[in-house]
Parts: structure tokens; sequence; C-alpha cells
């Protein structure tokens, strides 16, 4: 079975589209292999819009338009039925979007791109969907401020959950952009102590602020090939080889 797997957070900006392609085209690329689909419930279709228009460079460049896994789309409302196979998703493909019925054997991760906005009952159905979520951040005190109200609604969830007698969602943070400064510090104590007095959080993950990480912010580039190929990228190939493995070790504990 798929474990469905959610970039969340209800702010836009924080890179939870980001964040889930390069995890997506690393997880999905040689050694792991990994069999991944994204799902975009993103108003602004950000991954979709990504993935469309890496087929038009790749048709540019005379490439093979060829990717390690499909970007669909959904609305939040839609997740449950579409995850149950009652309403299809659509493909995204060279020659447009297909629709099709959700395969729950067929990969072993479903990412979803939560979007910033939405209602509160369609944020709800979203949430009741997954099995794992990554809350996707920044430092600042506004940003802490939001996923504080944020969390509200993921401790509503939880206790639904519980009265449906539905496994608990796995929660883990993730800090984008993250920077050596005060207030990062602070909030990162902050975070820290949720994650060891109130058990709310199982892991906290890092991704620095660089340059060089939004070089590859397309639907195709193995970030961990790429910096790896580059040795003046050492010191970011360690950071984001790290990444990789602790959401790893996270998904699957």
């Amino acid at each position: 079975m798929s474990k469905i797997v959610g970039f969340v957070n209800q702010k836009g900006g924080v890179g939870k589209s980001f964040t889930s392609k390069v995890v997506a085209n690393a997880l999905s690329a040689r050694p792991r292999n990994k069999r991944i689909l994204l799902i975009d419930c993103d108003e602004q279709a950000t991954s979709v819009a990504m993935r469309k228009r890496d087929i038009e460079v790749l048709r540019s460049e005379e490439k093979p338009i060829e990717f390690s896994y499909p970007i669909a789309t959904c609305l939040p409302a839609d997740l449950p039925a579409v995850l149950a196979g009652k309403k299809p998703l659509q493909i995204i493909t060279e020659a447009g979007p297909i629709s099709c019925e959700f395969d729950d054997n067929k990969y072993d991760y479903t990412f979803v791109d939560m979007p910033g906005r939405g209602q509160s009952n369609d944020i709800f159905a979203l949430l009741a969907s997954l099995d794992y979520a990554v809350i996707v951040i920044k430092g600042n005190d506004s940003e802490t401020l939001s996923t504080l109200d944020f969390l509200k609604i993921i401790d509503r969830s939880q206790k639904l959950r519980t009265s449906h007698g539905i496994e608990l969602l796995n929660l883990a943070l993730m800090y984008n952009e993250f920077e050596n400064t005060t207030i990062y510090q602070n909030t990162v104590r902050f975070w820290e102590k949720m994650k060891s007095k109130h058990g709310i959080l199982k892991e906290i993950l890092y991704l620095s602020s660089k340059e060089t990480y939004k070089k590859y912010d397309n639907t195709y580039s193995n970030m961990l090939h790429e910096l790896r190929s580059n040795k003046s990228l050492e010191g970011l190939h360690k950071e984001f080889s790290s990444f990789v493995v602790k959401l790893t070790n996270f998904l699957e504990a």
C-alpha cells in the first residue's frame, strides 16, 4: 500500500511545492528507485505548472521527455474520494492531462502538495487522508505563530481520527531556507521543546538558505547526483543527503 505523505502548512510561500518536488526527484532516482506519485492540491498548481514547463524545456532542447514519477492534480476536498478510487486523477503528460484511477499498489509514496489556503472542511478532508505530514515552515516569528495556529487544526484532526479509530497522523517539522540567526535559533529551541516535552513532532528537519538549491527547482533533476558531481558543493551535498536520509527514516519508522 502507498504511504500518503503531505507537505503541509496553511500558509503560502513557505516551500511546500519546492520540498515535495526535490524530495520526489531524489527518492525516485537511483539507487532508491521509489515509486512516487505527486498530487498537486494547491489552487496555484505550482507543481503542475512546473511539470508543464519542464516538458517544454526538454522539448526545446530536443531531449527525451522522461520523468521518474508522475504529477497529478485534484481539489483538496476530492482527495479522499480520489484515494478511494471513487474519483479520477488528472495526470499531467506531454500530450495533455490524462484521467486515471488511483492505484494504491502502484506507488511506494504518494506525496500531497497542500494548498496555502482553503476552506476548513477541505483542509480537514485532506489531513484525514494522510499517513504522514511534513509541516514546512520558515523560521521567523510570524511563521511560528501561523504554524501554531495550523497545529491547532492538526490537533482537532487528530482527535477526530481517534474518535473514528484511525491511526494518528505522524508529524515532522521542516525548516526551509534555515539560517543561523538569533530568530531561527530561538524558534528551533521552541520546536525542539515541543518535540521533547509534548511528543507532537517525531522529527525536525532542516535545509539551509542556499541559492544553489533553487537551481534544481524542477521536476526531473536529482539534486543528490547534481551536488555530488561538483566538489565545490560538497557541503550542500552532505546537508541535502542528511536531510533525505532523515526524512526517509521518518517515513519508514
